[in-house]
């Protein structure tokens, strides 16, 4: 299957149109509480291993720098986001990100890197859905619902086994970002531990 190179933050911007998220007004939202914890990604094997076929590194996104994901907690890659804030029972904010890129080997592209990251996502619990800030290229697009949440056992501090995939459109709108077919449709991408420690 081939993929259109994507020409222009327009064209970039069109990929992912109808996951713009609304920020509510301070009159009607409820207060963020400041939190700490983490929330860790964990991608599923098969995820890991669709990047790894197609050379799509992973890496993680933190203020200290970046590192690219290896084998860590329960023989995945994780990506630990840190807990910022909670409006309780409704939203969890987040710092950190997660950055994908693929470089291009042949053609008239060959040696050019895209670059894809999703930062400091927000995990909606009425919608069930996470949103992140979308950069493509360098170029900020604002925050978008990338993924749906689902499942998960409640825990003393949070949430465990939460799964975590592709909203509809979304994993073929990063698909073409990276001019790669590494993602399926609505795929579930990796399960997620919540932990809030404060």
């Amino acid at each position: 299957m081939k993929f259109r190179k994507v020409t222009g933050v327009a064209a970039a911007a069109a990929l992912l149109v109808g996951g713009t998220v609304a920020v509510a007004s301070s009159a009607s939202a409820a207060p963020l509480v400041p939190a700490t914890g983490s929330t860790f990604l964990m991608f599923n094997p098969a995820t890991v291993v669709g990047l790894v076929e197609n050379d799509v590194p992973a890496w993680s996104i933190q203020p200290s720098g970046s590192t690219l994901l290896v084998e860590g907690r329960q023989g995945a890659w994780v990506v630990e986001f840190a807990i910022t804030a909670l409006e309780k029972s409704k939203r969890l904010t987040h710092l950190g990100g997660v950055m994908f890129t693929h470089t291009h080997h042949g053609g008239h592209e060959a040696g050019h890197t895209e670059e894809v990251a999703l930062y400091d996502p927000t995990i909606n619990l009425v919608k069930a859905k996470i949103s992140a800030v979308l950069v493509y290229e360098g170029e900020d697009f604002g925050r978008k619902n990338v993924f749906s949440v689902s499942g998960g056992t409640a825990t003393a501090t949070g949430f465990e086994d939460v799964k975590v995939k592709f909203l509809a459109g979304k994993a073929e709108a990063v698909n073409e970002l990276l001019g790669v077919h590494v993602f399926a449709p609505e795929q579930r991408i990796g399960k997620a531990d919540v932990v809030v420690t404060g």
